[in-house]
């Protein structure tokens, strides 16, 4: 990332008169100084260097920062006003305000900025399209916008920046909506139940894709089942199109739909060819299946209540990259778009930096760049796929974070797996370690840079044999395995 799209990620612009702050943020009065009508905010940033002229600042706690200690850098930087917690102001804040530089006092800097986003979202008249679930977030969301890219327009579309999920950057993600936007895809992320449920009352959703549930932020949530339920509550806040779109999954599907029922939301499913259900045939249910033809490279096919909606190539691998494709194309067809984009928008999607990106080295080998995050089905649907394939396979893999208790068992299980479908697996972190010492099997490492040197002799081995090398790159956001791809794919 470049420090100019680092620094963009931390604003949104939009136009709106400073004294409307007041008006949609409960509880909040401007310090010592009324600003008059004619000032106009220009947008806002969480970041005190990112700031513009104009711009209104969000003095942000964090567990290890306090944006209130940058607040002389924000008025240099031309900020217009900045929100500040009223347990905050001093003497040193007071003297800071004058005609140019205006304090807003809050009860709780963040919680203003969600009531803020929902303002703006209750103006905003578009169709909003909210994606929640365990793995496949962000791809699911790429792709959506992929294929509203080619309906409607790239102008005309907006979809959440990266991995922006969180109760900072899903309103951020809303206050960036305007007028040219007709349709928005925000992804809303979790770890502590009742996460959903905010940000869900913020954004007000139309429709509603629940990509999946599994075994993700374990620590926290305790079960599967706790995360369909929390990941489900979005369906509660529907408004309008009312629409959800989630698996067919026989372990958690009826939460689901009790939710759907209640909200009275219409359904549609997605599934795999063959998979199983409770609720098999429902009347009323527009159900999108994918049956997979091929498997390197991925080729499946689409169909729609039965009918055939096309055969696409994908530039993905795998079962879970197929599933992830099939909910979108659901979400896309609940949305009213056209076969013909839908193929276009799946045939030139490439999955992003992180998250299943493809590098071909010129040996010939391929290098799986996932090392954007980790849980253990997504591991285990890795090695899956990997099994499928032909040629030489290894792995990279980095500790799970946020399992629980449970973190050596499951990490020990993951290791049994991929010593048996694959050729070599390469190891880092404290409980891949551990699982290695207890098996006596797996190429463990502490340091970085010897696991990058054997990493790059397997990989070269290639050259010198006839069939293609496979690498998947593959852990928790905490492993920093990204830094193990850019030194493999640099030339």
């Amino acid at each position: 990332q470049t420090m100019i799209e680092k620094m963009s990620a931390k604003v949104a612009r939009f136009e709106i008169p400073l004294l409307l702050l007041k008006k949609w943020i409960p509880n909040s009065f401007f310090l010592d100084r009324f600003p008059n009508k004619n000032r106009i905010v220009k947008g806002l940033s969480i970041d005190s260097r990112a700031v513009e002229k104009n711009f209104i600042y969000l003095s942000i706690k964090g567990k290890t920062y306090d944006g209130h200690l940058f607040l002389k850098e924000v008025k240099k930087n031309k900020a217009i006003a900045a929100i500040v917690e009223k347990n905050k102001i001093n003497k040193e804040l007071l003297e800071m305000i004058d005609h140019d530089f205006f304090l807003l006092s809050v009860d709780n800097v963040i919680e203003a900025f969600g009531k803020l986003a929902e303002r703006v979202r209750k103006a905003w008249e578009g169709k909003l399209i909210t994606v929640t679930g365990s793995n496949g977030k962000t791809t699911a969301k790429e792709i959506i916008s992929a294929i509203l890219k080619i309906e409607v327009g790239a102008k005309s579309q907006f979809s959440s920046y990266g991995n922006q999920n969180n109760h900072i950057g899903v309103p951020l993600n809303l206050m960036r909506l305007n007028v040219q936007n007709k349709f928005a895809v925000i992804e809303m992320g979790m770890n502590q139940m009742g996460e959903i449920k905010k940000l869900s009352s913020m954004a007000q959703p139309n429709f509603s894709l629940i990509v999946n549930a599994h075994r993700e932020h374990q620590e926290f949530l305790g079960s599967i089942r706790a995360t369909a339920e929390e990941n489900g509550s979005v369906i509660s806040h529907l408004i309008e199109n009312n629409i959800v779109i989630f698996p067919k999954d026989k372990k958690n599907e009826d939460v689901w739909w009790k939710l759907a029922n209640k909200n009275k939301s219409a359904v549609f499913r997605f599934s795999m060819f063959d998979d199983e259900s409770e609720f098999a045939d429902m009347d009323d249910v527009k159900e999108v299946t994918c049956k997979i033809l091929g498997n390197n490279p991925l080729f499946i096919e689409l169909a729609l209540n039965g009918d055939s909606i096309g055969r696409v190539q994908l530039n993905g691998l795998g079962e879970h990259f197929a599933r992830t494709v099939t909910g979108a194309v659901a979400t896309s067809i609940a949305l009213g778009l056209s076969h013909e984009s839908i193929l276009q928008g799946l045939k030139t999607f490439t999955p992003i930096k992180g998250r299943g990106l493809f590098h071909h080295l010129r040996n010939g080998a391929v290098v799986v760049d996932d090392s954007y995050n980790a849980n253990p089905d997504s591991v285990h649907a890795a090695i899956t796929t990997m099994a499928n394939i032909t040629g030489r396979k290894a792995m990279v893999l980095g500790d799970m974070a946020e399992i629980g208790e449970n973190s050596e068992s499951i990490h020990r299980e993951i290791l049994v797996l991929a010593l048996e479908h694959l050729d070599e697996v390469f190891l880092i972190g404290k409980y891949f370690s551990m699982a290695s010492k207890s098996l006596k099997q797996g190429k463990s490492y502490s340091s970085e840079k010897k696991l990058e040197e054997d990493v790059r002799s397997w990989l070269n081995l290639t050259s010198s044999q006839k069939s293609s090398s496979l690498l998947w790159i593959k852990g928790s956001r905490a492993s920093n395995l990204d830094l193990i791809v850019n030194c493999l794919v640099s030339p």
